[in-house]
């Protein structure tokens, strides 16, 4: 077994997934499965990126342009519930829903070793027991690997998506020649149970020589994406074949099995069947050790860039390391190995192709709920919070991608819907970058801000990166969404807000009605100006507003919310990921809103806890940000690390991954003041390092730090400029907490944890 179980970038256990929520993820950006790792009948799940059901669609409204004023005037006259009405009749798209992801297909492998774990009623295998069973991820190198012995024979499975060949690589070998026996089974069906194969959810099934496969399916109605898989396999051994017949594969006496799989659609390519058939005989010639290190190579050069440790590791199995965190154990390694997942899942998931869904590219449902589409009133960001920080700039250009495509369908639903310029979208996007409302739900659907929102991310990358180049590409999507709000906002009171508006998915409670009533629709939401200050930077924008309890007001009107426990912090996103909240009056009231609210149930989903981490941690409150991460891990993480929402939704991992990023590294955004350990918690004091994070202003680095003192911090750039370094006296061996320092192009400059006495450059 490899030694990375002593690391904390493998994930290991020792029995077989029982379903999918325990198996493990395999990915290269665009094509991925979940692998179950079971020995007699084993499955992955197979998923593509752009296998998503139906076609473009134009979905606005037609009575929206018209009804708009009248919206408004309902809202200002206090109107709330006939408001909300005529916009569910105007506004709502029709039809009201966008398109949904989709699952791609199974691949079975029946070996016929031991009793699987949902398996009770089937007969044991005459071969025997299967003895030392081990299962592992390795997030370092993007690498499945089972190991077992049955019959005194040594069995090794290993499984990969490769980022090099854009294929599923899968090697069987035995230590006994001729002992590699399995059937393979491609197929596409509906029943969640892994050894219940109901349903042919596909077109044609076709055997295209020898030992190979390909799967055709059309994924809805007009205009819908084709999906194609194609799967071969090569046999070594003396005595080794490789056949297939009734639309199965089998191989008999080989020492080594090699398995290639290639999936296409005609979402990319004008004709998938020509393009996965090319890959499948690109690959199959190549050697297992040409396949695997070419595509480790890569992929670990891309993950090693970051490294973190707080400590030794624990050598136990993740599953039981779970189980010792949520009875109240200590396991430090456990969040490193959480924060190392978090990136391991963005490279899988986001290297290239699509952005990442709610559940990233991983997705077992033919109709997965919330249609596993991009929701952007939080979800979407929060999956790329750690691209930057975290020196994944290349996971983020997908997300880049989608936003330009969003840019042109938003100007037409600008034009159409609202009778603006620019360009807008509301809270879910989906493959055809669909940029009209989704649902019929006040808090949600008429929320005009989620291609603002996204925007934020285009300045942050160049913030990160200083790329001029990259800024003039995206500037006009830039104030494309900055003219569209132009045109939309409306003056109330002598400030430019926002009509309709909401707090996303959140509702108020109308003052002075009897009986109490609640509303979702208003006027100017924190959120909104919030967003907007930070698109626009400097206009005539209501500042976030301190309410009459301490905290920060959630409407233009200081009213109280319906659910005090939300799960949003809508109106503390310019506190964390903006920067709009600049003064400690803005920070202390943000801080009693994050008191309050979790006070009353919030942070219930896993993403809301991970955001409670990052407002935290932006705060510098590095023992409260714990407290959340700790909750997390108790709560909100299943046997593989995957978050339950409930149920599973891949936001959680991200946003995890970013707060650590920011308990450990902050910095303001014009990139010129950088602050180290920021929000150390006391639990961390002991020892740890992390190396390889970025700063806006497009710095690198790296810090260390022992027994509650920096020991050092080294900083590098690749253009020569002055910068302000800061960190909380007490974390330093001597110093004021302060230096100012000048670093030269291309050479590294390195701290001790001894500071000048007073601001020095």
């Amino acid at each position: 077994m490899s030694t990375t179980m002593d690391r904390e970038d493998c994930l290991w256990f020792l029995s077989p997934a029982k379903t999918w929520d325990e198996a493990l993820p395999i990915g290269n950006g665009r094509l991925g499965a979940m692998v179950r790792g079971t020995t007699n009948c084993d499955r992955l799940w197979l998923n593509e990126d752009s296998v998503w059901h139906g076609g473009p669609q134009r979905r606005v409204n037609p009575s929206g342009k018209d009804s708009l004023d009248s919206i408004r005037q309902m809202l200002d006259a206090g109107n709330y519930s006939a408001a909300e009405d005529l916009a569910a009749r105007t506004i709502t798209s029709l039809p009201a829903a966008m398109r949904h992801y989709d699952f791609l297909g199974d691949i079975f492998l029946d070996f016929g070793h031991g009793v699987d774990p949902d398996e009770s009623d089937v007969p044991a295998s005459p071969a025997g027991q299967v003895l030392n069973y081990s299962r592992q991820l390795d997030l370092h190198s993007g690498v499945v690997t089972v190991t077992y012995d049955l019959a005194g024979v040594h069995y090794r499975r290993e499984y990969f998506s490769s980022i090099v060949d854009e294929v599923l690589v899968v090697r069987l070998t035995a230590d006994r020649e001729a002992m590699v026996n399995l059937d393979l089974q491609l197929h596409r069906g509906d029943h969640e149970d892994p050894n219940r194969r109901i349903n042919c959810l596909y077109d044609s099934l076709e055997e295209i020589g020898s030992g190979a496969l390909l799967m055709r399916c059309q994924l809805g109605g007009a205009g819908a994406v084709e999906a194609v898989i194609a799967v071969g396999a090569m046999v070594t051994g003396e005595h080794a074949r490789l056949s297939q017949a009734g639309g199965q594969i089998e191989i008999l006496n080989a020492t080594e099995a090699i398995i290639v799989v290639s999936a296409e659609t005609s979402f990319y390519h004008k004709d998938p069947v020509d393009v996965a058939l090319g890959r499948l005989q690109h690959a199959l010639p190549k050697t297992w050790d040409s396949l695997y290190q070419t595509h480790t190579a890569k992929f670990s050069a891309i993950f090693d860039r970051v490294q973190m440790s707080l400590g030794p590791s624990l050598a136990l199995p993740t599953d039981e390391r779970i189980q010792r965190a949520r009875s109240g154990e200590a396991d430090l390694g456990l969040v490193v190995l959480l924060f190392n997942y978090g990136r391991y899942l963005l490279i899988s998931s986001s290297l290239q192709g699509l952005p990442a869904s709610l559940q990233g590219i991983w997705n077992r449902d033919h109709q997965p709920i919330w249609g596993c589409k991009y929701t952007i009133n939080i979800n979407t960001q929060m999956n790329y919070w750690p691209a930057e920080v975290c020196n994944l700039p290349e996971c983020h250009e997908v997300l880049f991608q989608h936003i330009e495509r969003m840019a042109v369908d938003g100007a037409q639903t600008a034009r159409d819907l609202y009778g603006c310029g620019g360009w807008v979208a509301h809270h879910n996007t989906d493959i055809w970058a669909n940029t009209q409302p989704q649902d019929r739900v006040p808090s949600a659907t008429y929320w005009v801000m989620g291609g603002a929102w996204l925007c934020m991310h285009l300045w942050e990358h160049y913030l990160f990166t200083q790329d001029t180049q990259f800024l003039r590409k995206y500037y006009p999507i830039l104030t494309g969404a900055a003219e569209f709000f132009i045109d939309f906002l409306v003056e109330r009171d002598g400030l430019l807000v926002v009509s309709p508006s909401c707090s996303p998915e959140n509702s108020f409670v109308i003052p002075n009605r009897s009986p109490p009533a609640a509303a979702r629709l208003y006027v100017g939401s924190s959120c909104d100006s919030q967003i907007l200050r930070e698109l626009f930077q400097a206009c005539v924008l209501p500042v976030p507003e301190i309410g009459k309890d301490g905290r920060i007001m959630e409407w233009l009107s200081d009213f109280k919310e319906v659910d005090a426990g939300h799960r949003h912090f809508s109106h503390l996103v310019g506190l964390y990921p903006g920067y709009s909240f600049d003064n400690l009056a803005l920070k202390k009231a943000a801080k009693m809103t994050l008191q309050h609210r979790v006070k009353n149930g919030s942070g219930h989903t896993s993403w809301s806890r991970a955001w409670l981490i990052c407002l935290y941690a932006r705060l510098g409150d590095g023992n409260a940000a714990l407290v959340h991460i700790d909750h997390f891990i108790k709560n909100f993480v299943d046997t593989n690390l995957f978050p339950i929402h409930p149920p599973f939704q891949i936001d959680g991992n991200f946003g995890l991954t970013a707060g650590i990023a920011e308990m450990l590294l902050q910095s303001d955004k014009n990139g010129q003041i950088v602050t180290i350990l920021p929000a150390l918690p006391d639990a961390w004091r002991s020892r740890g390092f992390i190396n390889g994070l970025r700063t806006r202003g497009a710095l690198a680095v790296d810090l260390a730090w022992e027994e509650g003192k920096l020991t050092r911090v080294s900083l590098f750039s690749n253009t020569a400029r002055t910068l302000t370094c800061r960190i909380r006296p007490e974390l330093l061996l001597s110093g004021c907490g302060e230096v100012v320092v000048g670093l030269q192009s291309g050479i590294s400059l390195t701290l001790s944890g001894h500071w000048p006495d007073s601001i020095v450059v």
